[in-house]
């Protein structure tokens, strides 16, 4: 037999099975935005090389230098299948740089930027300058002071001429030459 409902009881457990719906609803809602968050962050692909952690995310490659993170547009596996002119003799190191100040010629503004970016926490300062004349408002520096210098080309190469580093290609080249700076490679 069944049993009847004033209109006002059954009001009442409708509104509680609303309730519990919302919150289960709101439940499902939640853990699914953690358990997303946390497969993207599980995705995140970490690699070693020696001792150092690097880490993609999307794009970009992390690495954790001292208190830093540095960030490439380029892994270092990538240049193994890449040719690249680099001067045997030249020792790219993180010292030549530090606490120093270092001008950058570049009219590459990523490059300016990814230099800056990694570089630019260990000098005492960085500034962007033209190596030789230019037309620009810029200050003229050479290879008397400790610069370095990009230029596009379609040839990747690393040379080093007194105190200028030159490097030319394109990012991959510059983050070859960063890696090997900061001996990550």
């Amino acid at each position: 037999m069944k049993k009847f409902e004033s209109k006002e009881e059954a009001e009442k457990r409708r509104k509680r099975n609303v309730k519990i719906m919302s919150g289960l609803m709101l439940l499902v809602m939640v853990v699914s935005t953690f358990a997303f968050g946390y497969t993207i962050f599980m995705e995140n692909e970490k690699e070693n090389i020696g001792n150092t952690k690097i880490e993609q995310v999307g794009d970009e490659w992390f690495v954790k230098y001292g208190d830093n993170y540095l960030r490439f547009r380029n892994s270092p596996y990538e240049f193994n299948n890449n040719s690249f002119e680099v001067d045997m003799s030249l020792n790219f190191d993180i010292e030549d740089y530090y606490g120093k100040v270092v001008y950058v010629s570049s009219k590459n503004k990523a490059a300016l930027y990814e230099i800056g970016q990694n570089l630019g926490k260990y000098t005492e300062r960085m500034q962007e300058v033209c190596y030789g004349s230019c037309e620009e408002n810029l200050p003229e520096k050479n290879c008397s002071e400790l610069l370095i210098v990009f230029n596009e080309s379609e040839n990747r190469k690393i040379f080093q001429k007194e105190n200028c580093v030159f490097i030319e290609g394109d990012l991959k080249t510059l983050d070859l030459f960063l890696w090997k700076t900061f001996k990550l490679e």
